[in-house]
């Protein structure tokens, strides 16, 4: 403020909260003209002239214009053609920081500057981009700016059984962007290989890394960054749920009699044997698919195959052997194959093959019984012929 081209006491003065600053006029000039310049940033300067009566107090309003509003709309281009809203993107109005963006891309803010300005906009994984943008004199003013991604990188996982140090077939591999530490709401999945390792191609950015298996506890990886054209490695170890709890009852198809001492495989790892009672009884058996195969001496071998679930309790499961008939050459209880299971009624056909073997013999037995003798003579010294029994001792 200025009183006949002097400096008035206190100017300039900062306005508090409710906008208003107070300056005091010296008595000693008869009709003082007042001059009150009132500047803010991202605002037009005002001026205003008025004259101040002695011993008169005034209340003077000076009202600012803002400088235009830019309306800035950031995408990027990452590498592999996805278009994303850019959040976290730093803009600059030559060279003076003009504010972020949002999650959606957006960044709306007054001018710093009127006039003809630069705006350059930096984001991780992207190259920067510069636009020279001329501002309305008041208004707003709409401006979209593209940025290209930057080469990808490799983030590298390996996905292991907690205890063994096995790799995991087929985990699923997950990283999810942190929010706040990146540009683009990027995420990727992958399944681990032969060798329990996944391999994902992300843009740059801060991600949460996690894995999954049927089977298995989920595991974390922790955060990991990745760079462009740069790669990170890291390893999940995964622990096993509880296994299943099978009791196989095995037992004679014929007689429904229990079966001791039968041999009963559970899948390739483990193997039991029936008590008195028929039961084998397993725990912690692997989950998902798996063979059970029986096996007694005089009897045909049977399998079947389970699909268990970890934690799965299967308190019954029955299987039925099939006696057999031994033929010549054949060990009682070993090489028989494998039967139905249960055993339907085509497992009979032993019995039967057997039955018309026996049956044929005997036929045959009687019928070479039953025929005439042919015996062959020998002549006598007198020539008529002899019944074989002649000349024999008694």
């Amino acid at each position: 403020m200025t009183v006949d081209g002097v400096s008035a006491v206190g100017s300039p003065a900062i306005t508090g909260p409710a906008g208003s600053a107070g300056f005091t006029v010296p008595s000693e000039i008869p009709v003082p003209r007042a001059v009150v310049t009132v500047s803010a940033p991202q605002n037009y300067t005002n001026r205003t002239s008025v004259p101040v009566p002695p011993g008169a107090t005034l209340s003077v309003a000076v009202t600012l214009v803002s400088y235009p509003l830019i309306l800035l709309h950031v995408t990027g281009l990452l590498a592999n053609g996805t278009v994303y809203p850019v959040q976290n993107a730093t803009v600059f109005e030559s060279d003076w920081p003009l504010g972020s963006t949002t999650s959606t891309g957006w960044l709306n803010r007054t001018s710093i500057f009127p006039g003809s300005v630069v705006l350059v906009v930096q984001a991780d994984g992207f190259n920067a981009a510069t636009r020279s943008v001329t501002l309305p004199e008041r208004g707003n003013i709409t401006v979209n700016i593209e940025l290209k991604g930057k080469p990808f990188g490799n983030m590298l996982v390996q996905v292991l059984e907690a205890l063994s140090g096995n790799p995991i077939v087929g985990a699923t591999v997950t990283a999810t962007w942190v929010p706040g530490l990146a540009s683009v709401p990027a995420s990727g999945t992958a399944y681990s290989n032969a060798t329990g390792w996944a391999v994902l191609n992300l843009p740059e950015a801060t991600y949460d890394v996690g894995a999954s298996a049927f089977g298995y506890y989920p595991g974390s990886g922790g955060a990991v960054t990745i760079v462009p054209n740069g790669t990170a490695e890291l390893a999940i170890y995964l622990n096993l749920r509880p296994g299943a709890d099978v009791d196989v009852l095995v037992h004679a198809a014929n007689t429904g009699a229990a079966l001791g001492d039968a041999v009963v495989e559970m899948g390739t790892l483990l193997t039991g044997a029936t008590g008195p009672r028929g039961w084998a009884n397993f725990t912690n058996v692997h989950f998902g698919f798996t063979t059970v195969a029986v096996s007694c001496i005089g009897y045909y071998n049977n399998s079947t195959q389970l699909y268990l679930l970890p934690g799965e309790f299967l308190p019954r499961l029955e299987v039925n052997l099939t006696p057999w008939i031994p033929g010549p050459g054949i060990p009682v209880g070993g090489g028989a194959p494998f039967g139905t299971f249960p055993p339907g009624i085509d497992s009979l056909w032993p019995y039967l093959v057997a039955f018309a073997v026996t049956l044929l013999g005997v036929t045959a037995y009687l019928y070479v019984q039953r025929s005439p003798r042919q015996e062959r003579r020998t002549p006598t010294p007198s020539g008529t012929p002899s019944t074989g029994s002649e000349g024999r001792p008694p």
